[in-house]
């Protein structure tokens, strides 16, 4: 049975009003909009196959003289582009934690070991990973739009959040975490995220209050989804009540305030879980280590397997990357195994499919390392311990693999790399044939509802080219549509797609 992805052969009412939208919907379809580009790198968790040449690459931009180190008025600059405001206090806090031989620049081993640690203990690693994330609950705080939270605004806010759940009771779970202090006094809560007790709170210091509350191994992705839910349930309570204050929402009219607060307590009590989440241990998914990719173990596989190129006219592979099932501390630490197949053709006309290689990535030095050369006793025999990972894993976390390594970890595939996942997944009989071609004709069905109301003269060739050219999805918002349709169980990995899929 084949175990490997990328096959070698296949190709205005009041509620209105309130509303606001953190996603472009199609139909059912549910496109995700990208994060601002900013002069920061993306987040591991969201893009680890990049995040070391992203590094490298933030480091050139922010070392403005091209001297080969980043200087505390560097730093700075850069620091207020990305936060708007960073007191002296701050900018010496991060120059501390990047700075380990105390001569007063940042070199570039410094800076690459500052963005390798957890962001909870390093508040340069929190702003540069989580800025965007945190940015949408930040700007809802910040009423009037001046950069900075004043305590009228924050105490608003604190207290409309502590109502709606107050209004939404809810059975707490065991071990809660409590990120924006709920449980305090609006006069607590203020004087905790006040670092410098200015009388004001800086998306820094925001960014600092939030720290310590960032578990290790959180998706990125997950995490921007919760804030930005959380920033657009507040923002339409507030519009909601501004309706009020005008007399455009009357008592006929309340039911829609409910439902606004009670979004907003399923919101911020998301928000918290999101935030409390460890790692899964045992068979579920994590995200993968720092610098781990698929680009990386096809090139690492060239040099255990030479070939002479002289002599090729075409390589192609096939690549499966999953994670091992034992206990594990943290993301960084879990073991993740690759399994690669290459198919050769000759100029003669030959052609060659070799047997399947196995590699364990390495944190080490970011590489990937053949199995029967490695050490570690877990990794021996290769072939059959990845076999038996396989099997380890639930079925929709093996199929979710097989999406996350065709888009080499990161973050979007378009329409030809989801089709090709989910040939893959039909051969390891994770779901039907039948059903990838259910879940096709359900995409172009949706596809051809958005576009008839554009294109009086539609035809299917305007579907097609829709979805080859415009659709790009993340795996998890096409793990949420196969579970909306009932092919894959369901998952808190994706969970939060599945509600959009069939909204």
């Amino acid at each position: 049975m084949p175990s490997l992805s990328s096959p070698i052969d296949r190709r205005p009412s009041v509620a209105s009003m309130c509303a606001e939208e953190s996603m472009t919907r199609i139909g059912t379809i549910v496109l995700v909009k990208s994060p601002s580009e900013k002069s920061i790198p993306s987040s591991p968790t969201s893009d680890s196959d990049a995040e070391v040449k992203a590094v490298k690459k933030v480091f050139r931009d922010w070392d403005k003289d091209g001297n080969g180190s980043i200087s505390k008025e560097e730093l700075k600059e850069v620091m207020r582009e990305i936060l708007g405001d960073m007191s002296d206090a701050d900018l010496e806090r991060l120059m501390d934690e990047a700075d380990k031989d105390r001569n007063g620049t940042i070199d570039l081993e410094e800076f690459v070991e500052w963005m390798m640690k957890p962001a909870s203990k390093s508040q340069g690693k929190a702003i540069i990973s989580y800025a965007d994330a945190f940015k949408p609950i930040f700007d809802v705080f910040d009423r009037d739009q001046t950069g900075k939270i004043t305590k009228a605004e924050f105490t608003e806010c604190h207290c409309i959040l502590q109502g709606a759940l107050r209004l939404n009771p809810k059975a707490p779970s065991e071990g809660g975490d409590d990120p924006l202090d709920l449980k305090k006094s609006e006069e607590d809560a203020f004087a905790e995220a006040d670092k410098t007790h200015t009388g004001y709170i800086t998306f820094s210091e925001f960014i600092q209050w939030m720290q310590e509350h960032i578990p290790e191994g959180v998706s990125t992705e997950d995490l921007r989804m919760c804030c930005s839910k959380l920033a657009t349930a507040l923002g339409s309570v507030f519009k909601a009540v501004r309706l009020a204050e005008t007399g455009q929402i009357g008592e006929e009219d309340s039911e829609v305030l409910e439902k606004l607060l009670e979004s907003l307590a399923s919101s911020t009590r998301s928000f918290g879980d999101t935030m409390k989440r460890a790692p899964e241990k045992g068979h579920g998914w994590t995200d993968p280590p720092t610098g781990m990719s698929v680009d990386r173990l096809k090139i690492a596989h060239a040099k255990y397997v030479p070939l002479h190129l002289g002599r090729v006219k075409e390589v192609k592979f096939e690549v499966l990357c999953i994670p091992l099932g034992d206990e594990f501390a943290d993301r960084e630490s879990r073991i993740w195994l690759g399994e690669v197949l290459r198919k050769v053709v000759y100029k003669t006309g030959k052609t060659t499919i070799e047997p399947p290689s196995y590699y364990a990535y390495t944190r080490d030095d970011f590489s990937w390392k053949s199995v029967m050369t490695s050490k570690d006793s877990r990794l021996a025999p290769g072939g059959y311990l990845f076999e038996e990972a396989m099997r380890a894993l639930k079925p929709g976390i093996r199929l979710f693999c097989l999406l996350k390594t065709e888009a080499n970890f990161g973050i979007e595939l378009n329409w030809e790399m989801i089709l090709r996942s989910l040939e893959s997944a039909a051969d390891l009989e994770l779901i039907t044939r039948a059903q990838r071609q259910e879940y096709a004709h359900w995409m172009e069905k949706k596809v051809r509802s958005l576009l008839q109301a554009q294109r009086p003269n539609l035809n299917e060739k305007h579907v097609q080219e829709f979805l080859d050219k415009k659709i790009k999805l993340r795996p998890r918002e096409v793990m949420g549509h196969l579970t909306a349709l009932g092919f894959v169980q369901r998952c808190p990995v994706w969970e939060a797609f599945i509600k959009a899929s069939i909204d």
